[in-house]
């Protein structure tokens, strides 16, 4: 039987556009990477800390879209209502808890941070805010092929003309130091610069919402704006190489298996995809007890000392082979799309 030769490169694969958190991930650990991005694995599992997170980023973005509309500001009762209510309306079994508290000790962090900030920021009316949730897509570098793309949380113009960054973390705080070679602040410093060129100033503002730590930082010299987006295409250069040669690797009974994956988004990884790659090593370490992917990955659930569950069965039928073409050989190219 002849092998499949897979198109390379590959239509949308390895990833045209990247973000902070994907290239943040094949940093962390590039098996989940190869799982995450390539082989389009999305488990149902969700750690409590990413859920308490984005329901407090969905109770601001609604506050300050009233804002936008010209509406009162709330009270905060409403506000921790609202919280309250997407808690509850979201919350399910699929929610991991990985520490000793409960669902209420988190719910009650959730509420503490908006009560917080509530009490800092009311009534919301320090600068006009442009834009909530500003989705942005962008060259890497000028002229590149490859793209950046994310959601910026919130932009204001300052009342002294600076337009102002705003991103909320329900995380740990971090030093003013660490922030000004931040990858991510870059990239939305970047971001900011390229949907409003109009404003000469920018300004990134911060909000660790546990703490009640801001940090305001000025914006980079532009050399260091071009030189993070020099190192971050350089990062895509090799990652998008190992993606390469990692799929030219591929068995043919693998390959089939991939063109049906790559299709669609999967809730557990296939078998298939976890034989073991060089190319993309586990890479052990305090963050495996909150990986959502852990039960799957031997070397991980070693490490965060909880039982290695393997998928029971593969994820999809095997593909069949295209039919043979007028010289009576098999299709020599797998249509992945």
């Amino acid at each position: 039987m002849p092998a499949i030769r897979l198109p390379f490169p590959v239509p949308g694969l390895p990833l045209a556009t990247y973000s902070h958190s994907r290239l943040k991930t094949f940093s962390q650990c590039p098996r989940k990477f190869l799982w995450q991005y390539v082989w389009k694995v999305r488990p149902e599992v969700e750690g409590v800390e990413a859920f308490v997170g984005k329901r407090v980023h969905e109770t601001l973005e609604e506050l300050y879209r009233g804002i936008c509309r010209g509406d009162p500001a709330p009270d905060l009762r409403e506000v921790v209502t609202d919280f309250d209510e997407r808690w509850q309306s979201q919350w399910s079994e699929k929610v991991r808890i990985v520490r000793d508290e409960g669902a209420d000790h988190y719910r009650n962090m959730g509420a503490e941070c908006l009560e917080r900030y509530y009490a800092r920021h009311y009534p919301f009316d320090a600068g006009t805010t442009l834009s909530v949730e500003q989705a942005f897509h962008m060259p890497v570098e000028p002229g590149s092929r490859h793209h950046l793309r994310g959601f910026i949380d919130r932009v204001d113009l300052a009342a002294d003309g600076t337009l102002e960054v705003h991103d909320y973390k329900t995380g740990r705080p971090q030093s003013a130091r660490s922030l000004e070679s931040d990858q991510q602040l870059g990239f939305y410093e970047a971001a900011a610069r390229f949907l409003y060129r109009e404003y000469r100033r920018v300004r990134m503002v911060w909000h660790f919402l546990r703490s009640g730590v801001e940090h305001r930082l000025p914006q980079r010299p532009p050399g260091a704006i071009s030189a993070l987006r020099r190192r971050a295409h350089a990062q895509i250069e090799r990652i998008e190489a190992v993606v390469q040669e990692y799929l030219r690797s591929l068995s043919t009974p693998t390959a089939r298996v991939f063109v049906r994956s790559s299709r669609q988004e999967q809730t557990y990884v296939p078998p298939e995809a976890m034989a073991p790659s060089t190319l993309f090593p586990a890479r052990v370490g305090p963050l495996c007890r909150w990986c959502s992917l852990v039960d799957w990955c031997e070397e991980g659930a070693a490490h965060a000392g909880i039982p290695f569950r393997p998928p029971a069965q593969p994820a999809f039928t095997p593909a069949p082979l295209p039919p043979p073409t007028a010289q009576g050989q098999a299709g020599e190219q797998w249509d992945l799309f």
